[in-house]
């Protein structure tokens, strides 16, 4: 980056840019969730979307009146878990536990929060929670691994030439070995995990970032790893990648919502599809057992 300074302050704008642009093919860019969340480009959430129907991906991301995006407790939760774990020393200057007793309403907590306005207030119980959960990942052996050596949230962004569609992808953690994400879970046990990977297509993030990085940095990598830790006692972690078979699978559904944006996009035309009554089909494992 102090190459690419020197070059600018020296005049040199086009050599500076295309050593920059090398760059973050390779590199990715650090940026908030914010600034990528409203960045234009097609990303995972939005091929799911697209996959539910042309009006859910309109309603969610196009409709005027459409609610601001504003994260969830929960994705604030999750946003203090990854830099807990991929950014310990960032955590700790960005972050400070609140010991007293009494909720956030107290004289003391505001006393607390005023002489550390420079950092993020976490009660006692949400820091020890995080600070468990960053623990039973940086020591468990597998995910040990997946992190020596990584880049750390880093967002790609690519102008597709082959389809003129602008696509993002944002990494937990990329390694030697793999493209690894780090998943917040209720239960990390491999039965129930595949639930979850299952209801939230865990499979189309994973072809999706798979195959933007290396059209992005011509880096092929062969392993996407979902690394699940559990956001309560006990914490366990455990470690899982995909099938080709499913992969292969997930990369057409993707094509198949790439090619509806594109339609969609280039008629501005966004269609609801209306159903009569539909009977529900309850999966197996949910349906009740006959008594006797």
């Amino acid at each position: 980056m102090e190459m690419i300074n020197s070059l600018k302050t020296a005049g040199k704008l086009k050599e500076a840019e295309e050593i920059e642009t090398s760059f973050k093919k390779i590199y990715g860019e650090y940026i908030s969730n914010e600034t990528y969340q409203n960045h234009h480009a097609i990303s995972r959430s939005k091929i799911l979307k697209l996959l539910e129907s042309e009006w859910h991906f309109y309603k969610h991301f196009l409709d005027p009146k459409r609610p601001k995006f504003k994260e969830t407790a929960a994705m604030i939760a999750g946003t203090h878990r990854h830099i807990a774990i991929l950014e310990p020393d960032l955590f700790d200057k960005m972050f400070v536990c609140y010991k007293g007793e009494g909720d956030r309403r107290t004289k003391e907590y505001k006393e607390f929060a005023e002489k550390h306005k420079d950092k993020t207030v976490l009660k006692e119980e949400e820091f020890n929670e995080i600070l468990y959960c960053r623990d039973a990942v940086l020591n468990d052996p597998v995910a040990k691994v997946l992190l020596k050596n990584g880049l750390y949230e880093r967002a790609y962004f690519l102008d597709d030439k082959d389809d003129g569609i602008s696509k993002k992808i944002k990494l937990d953690i990329i390694s030697d070995l793999a493209i690894s994400d780090i998943k917040k879970c209720q239960n990390a046990n491999k039965y129930e995990f595949e639930f979850d990977a299952g209801k939230f297509n865990l499979v189309i993030q994973a072809a999706y970032s798979l195959d933007i990085y290396e059209k992005i940095s011509g880096i092929k990598k062969d392993n996407f790893v979902l690394i699940a830790v559990e956001e309560k006692y006990p914490y366990n972690v455990y470690c899982y990648d995909f099938k080709d078979e499913d992969l292969n699978l997930a990369r057409e559904h993707i094509d198949l919502a790439l090619k509806l944006y594109k339609k969609c996009s280039e008629t501005n035309t966004y269609k609801k599809t209306n159903y009569p009554i539909r009977t529900l089909d309850i999966p197996e494992r949910f349906k009740l057992r006959r008594i006797g």
